[in-house]
């Protein structure tokens, strides 16, 4: 068994999406666990202390890209910080394109549809999870997610 923890950081006010999958070499990934970390900054630090430890095969986070806003929200990038610095190898994953990359029918299609989020927290970071396995041309996830015709 392989794993994945993957995240999608909260801005202010919302939830950080956190999901652990699980796949093999002739399986797609499965849910084992997911979390959706209100409370920004500190309460992601909460979560991390008790799950720090934590050895996954693969951390995937969406990474913070930052426009010219002036108006910058920190608090993604706060919590993308926290994640290299426990997991320095993490996968960074950028929100652009993600959602055509990997549409809500193949999320269904693979069982990782995960609805009832305020802002589809842990939605989105199965989407980057996904994201990764179709990059790497894992075949379960691409012959479960996208069926040929």
């Amino acid at each position: 068994m392989t794993s994945i923890l993957s995240f999608d950081p909260a801005g202010k006010g919302g939830d950080t999406g956190i999901v652990h999958l699980r796949y093999t070499d002739t399986q797609p990934p499965v849910v084992v666990d997911s979390w959706a970390v209100s409370g920004g900054y500190d309460e992601f630090c909460v979560w991390l202390r008790k799950y720090g430890m934590f050895l996954p095969n693969h951390v995937i986070v969406e990474t913070f890209i930052h426009f010219k806003d002036i108006h910058i929200e920190t608090t993604p990038i706060l919590i993308e910080g926290a994640i290299r610095y426990v997991w320095p190898n993490a996968i960074l994953s950028p929100a652009s394109g993600k959602n055509k990359a990997v549409p809500d029918d193949v999320l269904k299609r693979l069982g990782l549809y995960i609805g009832g989020d305020h802002h589809r927290d842990r939605l989105e970071a199965n989407r980057h999870a996904v994201r990764w396995l179709k990059n790497q041309r894992h075949v379960p996830t691409l012959r479960a997610g996208w069926p040929q015709e």
